[in-house]
C-alpha cells in the first residue's frame, strides 16, 4: 500500500513539474528609459528568454497619452536572445511624455509583458550643424595632418618634404557632401566614389559590384572619439570596440548593436549604403550626429566607416571608426 502511494505521489510530482514547463512564459529583461529629447528617434532594448519554448516574436507597443490606442511595431532580433526597437522622432513629442510597453511571445502561443513604462520628453535642442562640404572635409584633414620631418630638418638645416598619404585604390571612398559630383552616385547625403577605373583596358562586364537586396551581415567594429584641444575634460582619444549586424532588406539597411540601443537605417543602392542619425550619449562618449558609409563584397563580406562629431558642447570632438563583417 505504501509502494503504491508513492508511485502515485512520484507521478504527480511528474506531472505537475511537465505542466510547470509547458506553462512557462517568456521572461524579459529591460532597463527603462526614463527621458527623451523631443523630435529624435527613441531606441529600446530589451533581453527576452524562455527555458521551454523558443521566443517567436517580441513587440513594443508606444502611446502618446494614458488611456489611448497604443501603437505596435515589431522589434528586432540580433541573436543571443537581444531585442531592438525604435519609436520614430516625430512621434517623441509633441506632449510633455510618452508611454510604452514590451511583449512576448513563445512558439507555445505563451506572452509575458512588462508594465507600462513613462518616459519624459524634453525640449528639442538646436538644429544639429550642417553637413560639411568635402572641401571642408579635405581642408580639415590637411590642417591636422601632422608631416614628418627628418633629422636634418630637425636641426636647422632645412626641411624635408611631406609624403603624400598612402591611398588604398581596393576600396570605395566616402566623401561627405551635399551635391552630387559627375561620375559618383549620391546616397544618403554620401558621394560613393568607385576604384572601377574610368576608361578602358578592363575586359568588360559592367562595373560595379554585386547588388544586394537582402542578407544579415555580422562583424566586429571599433569606434574612436577625439576630443578638440579645447575639451574641458583635458582627455585624450577613447576607442572600443564590439559587435554588430548589419541588415539588408529589399533597398533598406539597418545596423544594430553599433551605439547601445540605437539602430541606425539608412538606404542601399547597388553595392554601397548609408545611414546617420543624432544619437544620445552612450557610456563615456558623447552625444553625436553620427553617419556611416559601407559596400558589400560578391564574397560575401561587408565593410563600412564610421564619423560624426560631438552634439556636447562640454566635449567637442570627432568620431571615426570601422565596421568589418562576413554575411551570415
Amino acid at each position: 500500500m505504501k509502494k503504491s502511494m508513492t508511485k502515485w505521489l512520484a507521478w504527480g510530482l511528474a506531472g505537475l513539474m511537465a505542466a510547470g514547463e509547458a506553462w512557462a512564459v517568456p521572461t524579459i529583461q529591460h532597463s527603462p528609459v526614463t527621458a527623451a529629447q523631443q523630435g529624435r528617434a527613441l531606441g529600446l532594448r530589451a533581453t527576452v528568454t524562455d527555458t521551454a519554448a523558443r521566443v517567436r516574436s517580441v513587440a513594443l507597443f508606444y502611446a502618446l497619452s494614458r488611456g489611448s490606442t497604443p501603437f505596435r511595431v515589431e522589434m528586432t532580433s540580433s541573436g543571443a536572445g537581444q531585442w531592438y526597437g525604435t519609436i520614430p522622432g516625430h512621434l517623441v513629442g509633441p506632449g510633455s511624455e510618452l508611454f510604452y510597453y514590451i511583449e512576448a511571445e513563445n512558439a507555445d502561443g505563451e506572452t509575458s509583458e512588462t508594465d507600462w513604462q513613462t518616459v519624459r520628453v524634453l525640449a528639442g535642442a538646436a538644429t544639429p550643424a550642417a553637413i560639411p562640404s568635402a572641401t571642408a572635409v579635405a581642408a580639415q584633414r590637411q590642417a591636422t595632418a601632422v608631416p614628418k620631418t627628418d633629422a636634418v630638418a630637425q636641426r636647422g638645416v632645412g626641411t624635408a618634404p611631406s609624403r603624400a598619404p598612402k591611398v588604398d585604390n581596393s576600396k570605395k571612398y566616402w566623401i561627405t557632401a551635399g551635391i552630387i559630383a559627375g561620375g559618383a552616385v549620391a546616397v544618403g547625403g554620401a558621394i560613393a566614389l568607385s576604384d572601377s577605373g574610368g576608361g578602358g583596358g578592363g575586359g568588360g562586364g559592367g562595373g560595379g559590384g554585386t547588388t544586394v537586396t537582402n542578407g544579415n551581415y555580422g562583424g566586429t567594429w571599433q569606434v574612436c572619439f577625439s576630443p578638440n584641444v579645447t575639451d574641458s575634460s583635458g582627455g585624450g582619444t577613447d576607442c572600443r570596440t564590439g559587435d554588430a549586424n548589419v541588415y539588408v532588406k529589399g533597398g533598406s539597411v539597418e545596423i544594430v548593436g553599433l551605439w547601445g540601443a540605437e539602430i541606425l537605417t539608412g538606404t542601399v543602392s547597388g553595392n554601397v549604403f548609408s545611414a546617420a542619425k543624432s544619437v544620445e550619449a552612450n557610456g563615456t562618449f558623447p552625444a553625436a550626429n553620427l553617419s556611416v558609409s559601407g559596400s558589400f563584397s560578391g564574397g560575401g563580406t561587408c565593410s563600412m566607416s564610421v564619423s560624426g562629431s560631438s552634439t556636447d558642447v562640454l566635449r567637442p570632438g570627432v568620431f571615426s571608426g570601422s565596421f568589418s563583417g562576413s554575411r551570415r
